[in-house]
């Protein structure tokens, strides 16, 4: 099997696949734009995106959700279980 790479969403379904995962049941974190959140988006996953410079998004697809930090996860998370 050839090797895929972020942000390939190739990549990201063989993750899914190892887990034995659907990607309505996975966050993917990341913070990278391109890499992590354009590639899960592209592969159906919800995804946040850690801005730690407060850097403006420029990417084609919107994070799922953006966080300065991962302590600003846990927020999202308990703000809406359904996530």
């Amino acid at each position: 099997m050839p090797s895929s790479f972020k942000p390939n969403a190739t990549f990201f379904e063989r993750l899914l696949s190892k887990l034995k995962l659907g990607p309505h049941e996975v966050v993917y974190v990341g913070d990278s734009p391109v890499d992590d959140i354009e590639g899960s988006a592209q592969a159906g996953i919800r995804n946040i995106w850690v801005n730690r410079k407060r850097d403006t998004f420029t990417g084609a697809i919107v994070p799922t959700y953006e966080c300065a930090d991962l302590h600003s996860i846990l927020e999202w998370i308990y703000s809406d279980p359904t996530h």
